[in-house]
């Protein structure tokens, strides 16, 4: 992209606010907008704590329902859902409205949360986690939406510092609650604990929304594609888009996942997923970019101009590849803790605050620096990556005895810090790196990118740790532990002691693959760098260009 087209990217998006932009009836103020910012902040909470929630509580169900070697899939059946519809429920939100969007959400999770509780076996419950997921996609997606059309462009700034920091304290809130929960030694009130906190949160905010927001200023005009048949609905939320995305997805997920675990690399069943789920990829890039073709239509989930736009794909790389490192650290210390250094559930989670803590305080001084002070991103992204490379470096070379090392907390405040600066800076970049008729498909594709990372990321470093305990414990070990870690405390003292050794370099191992995620988010910094860097101007809009 030559500097005429990048300056004139730029402009496109961040010049000359349209008049709807500027109407302030558009937008939420006083009592109505800190009802809706905390309704949709708590109903952020379920959707963001459940991957910690249950990853902390991990060793726990396994113990219960047996199949620990399966257990990862309890959190990567959730995943793939989750970050396969994200986008889905976006382009739905602009169909049908906010608020029915919301209602379809919770009709989904709140009942699939309950058969959670209620599974018998773990085959069971991964089914129903992924049914689940879908429901909690739509929560997360519809709400963060819902946080940016709230306010002015301006303000962009502030309300993203409060999604993000309600985000980063329901990360740091989870492990807390699921290892309480699990301690009790009844983890099934994991799930029904959803139905009162979605009541508290959901109605009250339904109440303040105007009928028809974010369009309620606008005339009611008679859409081209009437919703009077399943097939029309299709068409707007772009069906085929969709399921070629969730096949990819799912496909290259349980590649990884099974990979060298239940099957050989060079299996048949592996190699044919592997091939699939590239077709897949393929067919749903072709699609998007064909039916997209046309900068008018409407029916595209990631329209052709997308594609075009440097800064808001290059910010998708960020948002994929930083997926990774934060979703290890919040599911993999907990089981950490449990395994190596013996530490009840409850206790995990209170450690896993050296981590989760900075976050928000990240966030903040991102967004401070970016929103207040007009600090190029290229900065905070940079402070990010950097602060991350070395937290996960340091992580990678933890002690593996049974009494825990003091200054790995030290190590987990790092990685925090590092971990909310990118977070802050690549969600206030999403929406002001497309139009304004864009944004609630970017805000769902960025969502999307970010989730699909950390899918694929637990299913890499699982398969990492798998692989190294084939390597160093003999079969008849390997079969006990993945039955239940349980099995642990039953080996003489000694023999204890080799095996935590042993989960302790395989958790090690799994920190330095992270490196790796952490260290390519410099690539987006050079590919956002410009003669004029990239900022925040005063109207909330994104200035810079240039080569």
């Amino acid at each position: 992209m030559d500097e005429s087209k990048m300056e004139t990217e730029v402009e496109s998006v961040s010049s000359n606010p349209t008049q709807e932009e500027e109407d302030p009836k558009r937008y939420l103020k006083g009592f109505r907008l800190i009802v809706a910012v905390l309704g949709l902040g708590i109903i952020l909470f379920l959707p963001t704590a459940e991957a910690s929630i249950v990853s902390t509580s991990l060793v726990t169900i396994s113990e219960d329902i047996g199949s620990y070697d399966r257990s990862s899939w309890i959190i990567t059946s959730y995943l793939l859902t989750y970050t396969g519809c994200l986008i889905v429920w976006s382009k739905i939100t602009g169909v049908i409205g906010l608020r029915p969007a919301l209602l379809w959400s919770a009709a989904i999770f709140i009942p699939f949360s309950g058969a959670c509780g209620a599974a018998k076996n773990v085959e069971q419950l991964i089914t129903f986690r992924a049914f689940q997921g879908i429901g909690a996609s739509g929560l997360y997606s519809v709400s963060t939406i819902g946080m940016f059309q709230l306010v002015p462009p301006r303000q962009y700034s502030q309300i993203n510092s409060i999604a993000a920091c309600f985000t980063a304290v329901w990360l740091l809130i989870g492990p807390v609650v699921g290892g309480a929960i699990s301690q009790t030694g009844d983890w099934r009130w994991i799930f029904y604990m959803v139905l009162p906190i979605q009541a508290i949160s959901i109605f009250p905010t339904l109440l303040v929304l105007p009928s028809r927001f974010p369009l309620h200023c606008e005339p009611k005009v008679k859409s081209k594609l009437q919703l009077s048949s399943i097939l029309d609905l299709f068409k707007k939320i772009d069906a085929l888009g969709t399921i070629l995305l969730l096949g990819a997805s799912a496909l290259l997920v349980t590649v990884l996942e099974e990979g060298g675990v239940q099957l050989a690399w060079r299996s048949a069943v592996i190699i044919t997923c592997a091939i699939l789920s590239g077709i897949f990829w393929l067919a749903f890039i072709f699609w998007e970019r064909t039916s997209g073709r046309d900068d008018s239509s409407e029916n595209a989930m990631f329209p052709r101009r997308f594609f075009g736009n440097q800064i808001f794909m290059a910010n998708l790389f960020g948002l994929f590849v930083s997926g990774v490192p934060v979703i290890v650290a919040v599911i993999e210390l907990p089981q950490r803790y449990q395994i190596v250094n013996a530490a009840s559930p409850l206790s995990a989670g209170v450690r896993l605050l050296a981590y989760a803590a900075p976050l928000p305080f990240g966030i903040v001084f991102a967004n401070t620096l970016t929103g207040k002070y007009r600090v190029p991103f290229i900065y905070s992204l940079s402070g990010g990556a950097i602060l991350q490379t070395i937290g996960f470096a340091l992580q990678s070379t933890l002690p593996n005895t049974l009494r825990t090392w003091p200054g790995q907390y030290g190590y987990s405040v790092i990685t925090g810090l590092g971990m909310g600066m990118s977070m802050g800076t690549y969600y206030i970049m999403t929406p002001i790196s497309v139009g304004k008729k864009d944004q609630h498909l970017a805000v769902g594709a960025g969502l999307q990118a970010r989730l699909l990372g950390s899918a694929l990321g637990i299913a890499i470093v699982n398969n990492v740790l798998n692989n190294y305990l084939e390597r160093h414990l003999p079969p008849s070990q390997l079969v006990d532990l993945r039955s239940s870690t349980a099995s642990l405390s039953h080996y003489p003292i000694e023999m204890q002691r080799g095996i935590r050794e042993i989960y302790g370099e395989g958790f090690n191992l799994q920190m330095r693959v992270s490196i790796a995620f952490c260290a390519a988010q410099f690539v987006v910094v050079g590919l956002i760098a410009r003669k004029k860097a990239l900022r925040i101007d005063e109207n909330g809009k994104m200035t810079g260009g240039g080569l």
